[in-house]
């Protein structure tokens, strides 16, 4: 059974190679998707819609206030936190999720 599951598993990651495309990992999979992290990480102040539902947050909608923050100044907001207001997440997202974050809220704008 062992050496059918390996071979199974070659098998899988051979088709992957030669179709061109790689073969899904079990991590790639389980890797959520920045729509995903935004509504379990984000939504809650900002709105599912990017609008804010709390007062002082913004509204990424907005492209002047979009135009007004560069995905550095982003990027440090996600991964720092914004002090008492906005939690920090760089320990709980990986850069990648965070960039991925990033360009998730810039498609919002309108």
């Amino acid at each position: 059974m062992r050496r059918l599951t390996t071979f199974t598993m070659f098998g899988i990651a051979a088709v992957g190679v030669l179709a061109g495309t790689p073969a899904a990992t079990p991590q790639a999979e389980a890797a959520p998707s920045a729509a995903r992290i935004f509504s379990s990480k984000c939504a809650s102040c900002h709105a599912p819609d990017g609008k804010g539902s709390i007062g002082g947050t913004p509204n990424f909608q907005d492209a002047g206030w979009q135009s007004s923050r560069s995905d550095a100044s982003l990027t440090a907001s996600i991964r720092d936190g914004k002090g008492n207001l906005m939690p920090a997440w760089g320990k709980e997202l990986t850069p990648a999720q965070i960039a991925a974050l990033v360009k998730h809220i810039r498609a919002m704008k309108r």
